[in-house]
């Protein structure tokens, strides 16, 4: 009897082994990878989610402004302000011919000297020369008599922005704008760090009467301003350059507003 109970002992705990063995092969080669798996699913998607926050943040805190103005009579270019406290990579730009809704896009594909543009903080850039050829050349909606274009740019982080001085409208051999508002659109070009100081007559009456000033300072390359005005009517722009605690005068120009042209574009330079 001694002897049948001995065996009947040693094959449970042969059994009771063999259970403890496969319960842990179960145990290390399903429950544990699942484990981990699940785990490292939890981990992704926390970093997803911080990834999508902090690109959520960047994008709102992206601010660009966007200038177009004529460069010739078939092409014009888009100066990009970034104004904001990030770096920002321009992706595209669309120009949209407003009757046909017909969309040149310029990227890397067809500007490769210039794309991605990538705008530091607090800087500028011109992207010069895009040619329209291709679009003015089709034949205008019957409702319209000029070519009208709205100008937007895009970032990588997917925002859009329009220009601001859409709608870009050709006019003869140049380019107007097509706001509500009495504008003039001013462009400084500067090779060397200056102030100038821009001012503003109504030449319609004489003697003619001074309207408003504005000084703009440190321009290096390629500035920017715009100046609002109470009126149409024919107007005279001059521009002074600082030197020393003077004001010299580079140039002076005359400029129409209309109510079916209520703004125009000057130009300034200075080598």
């Amino acid at each position: 009897m001694s002897i049948k109970r001995y065996h009947k002992r040693k094959r449970r705990g042969v059994a009771s082994a063999i259970g403890i063995l496969f319960m842990v092969s179960i145990l290390m080669t399903s429950i544990i990878p699942m484990f981990m798996y699940v785990n490292q699913v939890n981990n992704w998607y926390d970093t997803t989610v911080v990834e999508m926050k902090i690109a959520d943040d960047d994008r709102s805190r992206e601010e660009l402004g966007v200038y177009a103005y004529g460069a010739s009579s078939t092409s014009i270019s888009v100066w990009l302000r970034n104004s904001g406290a990030i770096s920002i990579n321009v992706s595209r730009v669309w120009a949209v011919r407003a009757d046909l809704q017909k969309v040149l896009i310029f990227n890397s594909t067809n500007r490769p000297d210039n794309f991605t543009l990538q705008i530091p903080a607090s800087s500028h850039v011109t992207l010069k020369g895009l040619d329209l050829t291709s679009v003015l050349a089709l034949p205008l909606d019957e409702n319209e008599n000029i070519n009208k274009f709205n100008i937007f740019a895009v970032t990588e982080r997917g925002n859009r922005y329009s220009s601001e001085t859409n709608t870009l409208a050709q006019s003869g051999s140049g380019w107007e704008t097509s706001t509500m508002e009495f504008l003039i659109n001013i462009m400084l070009q500067s090779a060397s760090t200056n102030t100038f100081k821009l001012k503003v007559y109504n030449a319609s009456v004489v003697p003619k009467e001074y309207v408003t000033e504005k000084i703009i300072e440190n321009v290096h390359g390629t500035g920017y301003t715009l100046i609002n005005v109470p009126k149409a009517g024919l107007y005279n722009i001059t521009c002074d350059r600082k030197q020393g605690s003077n004001w010299i005068l580079l140039d002076e120009k005359s400029k129409i507003l209309t109510w079916t042209r209520p703004a125009t574009w000057v130009e300034f330079g200075y080598p």
